[in-house]
């Protein structure tokens, strides 16, 4: 299931730079381990203005394109929270200084798990919605098949790992990782064109 959660007051390292600098730039997406994020930043204009100042706050930044970056940043609370839970962020928005997180997850009870946690450690938050039906679940199969594509970098532009060496790991041909991988994704993509 996907879930929308704005984060008050974020206490993201980048977004805050971003908001102190002016800079006309958003934080598009975000990729997070228990001791690193990677953000992917948009210039909403003036790219080189916003390079010029995130080269300011990171020294690993990196262009990509004529208006995106990606750059390195040591995790925030709520980063860290997510990658310990191996909860996936499949994007994020700023609204006005709060930080709304777009995430996979896996029941309603996982979710409310993580409301838990996230309030535990100071942060306040409103779930903006969730969404799941029935076509949408994913088997526990397809789930950790899935989850674990994308935390090795199956979906990223620069693929850091392949369906062989994947279907190696788990243990089985790259014929049926590919089909469940495949029944898995076409239950999200219907899910989230049906909500859109």
């Amino acid at each position: 299931m996907i879930a929308l959660i704005e984060v008050m007051r974020s206490t993201c390292p980048i977004v805050n730079h971003i908001r102190a600098s002016g800079a006309d730039a958003r934080v598009e997406r975000l990729i997070s381990w228990e001791h690193l994020t990677l953000y992917r930043i948009v210039a909403k204009s003036n790219p080189e203005a916003v390079g010029c100042s995130l080269r300011k706050f990171s020294k690993n930044i990196m262009r990509v394109g004529k208006d995106r970056f990606w750059v390195e940043s040591k995790p925030c609370l709520i980063c860290k929270y997510f990658a310990s839970l191996k909860v996936p962020v499949l994007s994020t928005e700023t609204i006005d200084g709060n930080m709304v997180y777009e995430v996979l997850i896996q029941s309603p009870g996982k979710l409310r798990i993580l409301e838990r946690g996230l309030r535990k450690i100071g942060m306040k938050l409103v779930i903006l919605g969730s969404y799941s039906r029935s076509s949408m679940e994913l088997t526990e199969r397809q789930w950790e098949i899935i989850k674990k594509a994308y935390e090795e970098g199956y979906f990223d532009h620069d693929r850091k790992t392949s369906l062989t060496t994947m279907a190696k790991e788990i243990g089985i041909s790259p014929a049926g990782l590919s089909d469940i991988m495949r029944r898995g994704v076409e239950k999200i993509v219907q899910d989230y064109l049906r909500n859109k």
